[in-house]
């Protein structure tokens, strides 16, 4: 149904508006492009980029660390350190991306790079291990928790989503513009 109406849109853009759209920004559902290099609009010479929504890439990463909350494999001090800093794990993307799109004098890459950096570093800050932070980030603070529940949240963000989730934020946010949404 919401691909219709976007398919709609972009083939009757050029009529109604005199425009053809080179961007569609999504909400992680990936049927409306898929149906856009279906029909091809403008012609098979004409790149449609998506580009993804930050509330919506930021929502998804607080749901999916909540459902890792309530998975019983893992040790409950495990789940409830991941349930009562959903907010926080949120808030260094946000903190990241804001920081450094104000930066003019770095490229669009420049800042990608950055962004990519203190999301990779993100979760050992989390857990109380500060060698890598940058210093707009945090002051190194004594560490928090215990080495081995450090190790087990670790294991569990790394392996469950935590890279897949934030691979796309830094060249969405930053290449648009769109940190002003966060």
């Amino acid at each position: 149904m919401e691909a219709d109406g976007v398919i709609e849109g972009f083939s009757k853009s050029i009529e109604l508006h005199g425009l053809k759209f080179n961007k569609l920004i999504g909400d992680g559902d990936s049927s409306v492009m898929k149906r856009l290099q279906e029909i091809q609009p403008y012609g098979p010479n004409f790149f449609i980029e998506k580009i993804e929504c930050t509330n919506h890439l930021l929502r998804n990463y607080a749901s999916k660390l909540n459902t890792l909350s309530k998975v019983t494999k893992y040790p409950l001090r495990v789940r409830k350190f991941i349930i009562t800093n959903i907010i926080r794990f949120r808030s260094d993307i946000t903190k990241s991306v804001k920081h450094w799109i104000k930066d003019s004098k770095l490229t669009k890459l420049q800042k990608i790079k950055e962004i990519q950096k203190d999301l990779a570093n993100a979760p050992f800050h989390r857990l109380g291990q500060h060698l890598n932070c940058a210093s707009y980030f945090c002051q190194p603070a004594e560490e928090t928790i215990t080495l081995e529940l450090k190790q087990q949240l670790w294991h569990l963000i790394q392996n469950n989503f935590y890279g897949k989730s934030t691979k796309k934020l830094p060249t969405t946010t930053v290449q648009e513009n769109l940190g002003k949404n966060i």
